[in-house]
């Protein structure tokens, strides 16, 4: 999907939307980890991450800037193994 907006000097600019999300769960340590592929407001993909407990509203949140959706790609690969190799499921993405 792309929006077209535009910009002060008349210049028509096209933006790529995209958006990538995966959640996993740890039932038994009661624990979450979301990962959140994004184009940030100046259009650079971002990698944010999120975890924490599911019994109260105590965190983390990590950002950061990623070069292309490939490298994003094995990024969110490389978690999910992670993630499976500590007990956790996918509950969504």
């Amino acid at each position: 999907m792309s929006l077209s907006i535009n910009i002060i000097d008349g210049e028509k600019c096209e933006l790529k939307i995209f958006n990538m999300m995966k959640y996993w769960v740890n039932k038994q340590k009661r624990r979450y980890y979301r990962v959140h592929m994004d184009r940030d407001l100046l259009g650079d993909l971002t990698l944010t991450r999120s975890w924490g407990s599911l019994d109260s509203r105590l965190g983390r949140i990590q950002n950061e800037l990623i070069s292309d959706l490939k490298q994003g790609r094995k990024i969110l690969d490389e978690i999910g193994k992670l993630r499976v190799r500590h007990g956790h499921i996918v509950a969504r993405g």
